[in-house]
């Protein structure tokens, strides 16, 4: 490793990752009204929200079935919020993608609305299904 320029510093692993991790905090108060209005006007039914909450790994058919609408519905609207930021994908084991939710409504200030009672969890509830638990996620 060469030595650093006359009248600087080393900087450590260390030091970038808590300048980063500072420019991260800057980055989400900067950035929270947008993200809050892009949210609002995305999700504007109260089906888009509860939609959107429980993708946090769950299947199509799983969410379809929580919330009253087709798997295909739940489809649609996960290809459109992955092209505006709002979806991640995730590989997982033995092939195929899950979608997670980029953003918790909760933390906007933005109401989800209870699911009703079709054996699904409550729709702010937030557990990962069980087959992605314990590291099944490549």
């Amino acid at each position: 490793m060469s030595e650093p320029k006359k009248g600087y510093k080393e900087v450590t692993l260390t030091d970038l990752a808590a300048i980063l991790e500072e420019m991260l905090s800057w980055q989400k108060i900067s950035s929270f009204e947008k993200v809050r209005s892009l949210l609002l006007s995305t999700l504007d039914t109260p089906e888009k929200r509860m939609v959107y909450q429980l993708s946090n790994g769950r299947t199509v058919r799983d969410i379809g079935l929580a919330c009253g609408v087709g798997a295909g519905t739940v489809s649609t609207y996960w290809k459109r919020w992955f092209r505006i930021g709002l979806m991640k994908k995730v590989a997982v084991r033995g092939g195929g993608e899950r979608h997670f939710r980029a953003f918790d409504l909760e933390d906007f200030g933005i109401d989800v609305p209870r699911i009703p009672n079709r054996g699904a969890q409550n729709a702010t509830v937030d557990t990962a299904p069980a087959e992605l638990q314990g590291g099944d996620v490549q």
